[in-house]
C-alpha cells in the first residue's frame, strides 16, 4: 500500500532517501541582483534506486504555497531594482546576436526570465514572434513600452516561470542566465516542464557561467529523452557591465536541438 509521503517518481518510501548537500563552488552572482540566494545545492537520493528527485505524491499544495511566499519578497526587489535602472542589463551578447540573425529555425520564441527585454526586444527585429515570461511587472512594462514604438511582436507576460501554463509550443526555448541559479533539483523540472513547450526539431538556448559544463544540461535533457543533439556551444566574451562593474568570468550559450525522430 503507498503512502501519500512515497516518492511519486520511484514509489520508494520516504524512509528510503537520503538527503546529500553538495558544494560545487556557488553559482555566479551578477552584481546588483538578488536572483541566486544560495551557494548549496541539495538532492534527495534514494538508497534503493536511481531516483535522485524525491517527490512526495501529496505534496501540490505544499509546494505551490510555499514556493509562493518565498517569491514574493523577491519579485518586489527585481521591480524596484528596473524602476531605478531602466537598462540594467545593456545590450544583448553579441554572440548571441550573430548566432540568432544566422538561424535557420525561426517562428515564435519564449524567452524565460526576459528581464527588461534586451533580448526579446532584438529578436522579435529579427522577425520572431516572441512571448517573454517575467516575475517583474515593471520589467515587463519597460519592455513593451520599447516594442510599441517599433510595432514588434512581443507578448509579455507578469508569471512565475515555474508555475506557468501556456497555451502553445514555440520553435525555441531561450534561457538566458537563468536556469543555473536554482538548485538541482528545480533544474530538472523546469527543463521537464518546458520539454513539452518545444516543437520537435525546436531549439533550447541555455546561457550560463563558464564554471558550468554542457554535460551538466545534456544529461538532465537525456534524463527526459535521449532525442537531444548539441548543436552549438559558444563562449560568450561581450558582457555588458552591470551598473558600472564588469564581470571578471566568461558566459557560455550551448545550443541543443529537439529531434523528431
Amino acid at each position: 500500500m503507498t503512502s501519500k509521503d512515497d516518492c511519486k517518481n520511484c514509489t520508494h518510501s520516504k524512509e528510503s532517501h537520503e538527503l546529500v548537500v553538495e558544494y560545487p563552488g556557488g553559482p555566479k552572482v551578477l552584481p546588483g541582483t538578488i536572483m541566486y540566494d544560495t551557494h548549496l545545492e541539495s538532492e534527495i537520493k534514494c538508497t534503493q534506486c536511481k531516483c535522485q528527485e524525491y517527490v512526495p505524491i501529496d505534496d501540490s499544495d505544499h509546494t505551490e504555497s510555499q514556493h509562493t511566499e518565498n517569491n514574493s519578497e523577491k519579485y518586489d526587489s527585481f521591480d524596484k531594482t528596473y524602476d531605478e535602472k531602466p537598462e540594467m542589463f545593456g545590450h544583448p551578447y553579441k554572440e548571441l546576436q550573430n548566432y540568432f540573425v544566422n538561424c535557420s529555425i525561426r517562428g515564435n520564441l519564449l524567452d524565460l526570465g526576459c528581464g527588461q527585454g534586451r533580448d526579446s526586444i532584438f529578436l522579435a527585429s529579427l522577425g520572431y514572434d516572441v512571448t517573454a515570461v517575467d516575475s517583474s511587472k515593471v520589467g515587463i512594462t519597460q519592455m513593451l513600452d520599447k516594442a510599441q514604438p517599433k510595432k514588434l511582436a512581443i507578448d509579455g507576460i507578469v508569471g512565475d516561470i515555474q508555475n506557468l501554463k501556456l497555451d502553445r509550443a514555440f520553435n525555441v526555448i531561450l534561457f538566458d542566465m537563468l536556469l543555473h541559479g536554482f538548485e538541482k533539483h528545480v533544474q530538472l523540472e523546469l527543463l521537464r516542464k518546458y520539454f513539452n513547450y518545444l516543437n520537435k526539431d525546436g531549439i533550447l538556448c541555455i546561457v550560463y557561467p563558464d564554471d558550468v559544463k554542457a554535460e551538466h544540461f545534456m544529461s538532465m535533457l537525456k534524463s527526459l529523452s535521449q532525442n537531444w543533439k548539441l548543436l552549438d556551444e559558444i563562449t560568450i566574451e561581450d558582457i555588458p557591465k552591470i551598473e558600472g562593474e564588469a564581470i571578471d568570468y566568461k558566459f557560455k550559450m550551448m545550443i541543443v536541438q529537439r529531434l523528431s525522430i
